[in-house]
């Protein structure tokens, strides 16, 4: 057995036996997502980030009461849509992979409130996203991105949203509709700065915006 599974599993067997809520598989160079993880019923935080997974099962859905997902510094090219089953999740990492979309069923995580998504390959973000009143931060600097779904309206409860770096060409309608924005990052997109869409707006919303003041 390789050694770093062999790691992985004393400590899964550990957390299983002591009925942990938590489990950190980070740095232990695996290649593959351990099936046991799924054995802990009660587990709310897993991280698993700097691996080498390429995909994660399906099966992460019986995790019923994970509240924070860390799979940031992986190589996976997807997320199962089975992830939208996890219904008390709140905090999302999946930055630095190779992602070049995201499941609608994101849609379904009604509690989510972060959702870290930066250096990958996504061209859009899901619409369904629209459907989530908790959702406070969107990280979403070094990406593709070209827009912003309109449907975003429907969270009203925005505050932080990091688009530095993609492929925007204009300022985002939809930020115009959230009452809580206080951070907007747009700095390295080729775009400029319509001053309409900042009408009404404290100025501390727009300090971060090109990185200059």
């Amino acid at each position: 057995m390789d050694i770093n599974l062999e790691r992985a599993l004393e400590k899964i067997h550990a957390a299983k036996e002591k009925r942990m809520q938590r489990l950190v598989l980070s740095d232990m160079g695996l290649t593959e997502f351990p099936m046991e993880i799924l054995e802990i019923s009660l587990l709310r935080d897993l991280h698993i980030q700097n691996n080498q997974f390429t995909s994660i099962p399906p099966e992460i859905a019986k995790l019923t009461h994970l509240e924070t997902l860390a799979l940031n510094r992986n190589q996976l090219t997807q997320l199962p849509k089975e992830i939208g089953n996890l219904k008390f999740l709140k905090n999302l990492y999946v930055q630095h992979n190779q992602l070049t979309s995201l499941p609608d069923e994101l849609g379904n995580l009604k509690y989510l409130r972060k959702l870290f998504v930066y250096d990958n390959k996504l061209t859009q973000l899901p619409a369904t996203l629209g459907s989530l009143p908790e959702l406070r931060f969107i990280i979403a600097s070094k990406n593709e991105l070209t827009g912003l779904p309109a449907e975003l309206e429907g969270c009203q409860n925005m505050f932080e949203i990091d688009l530095r770096t993609n492929q925007l060409t204009e300022v985002p309608a939809v930020i115009q509709k959230f009452p809580k924005l206080k951070v907007l990052t747009l700095h390295g997109n080729p775009i400029d700065l319509p001053p309409s869409v900042f009408d009404g707006k404290p100025r501390d919303i727009i300090a971060e915006v090109f990185g200059r003041k």
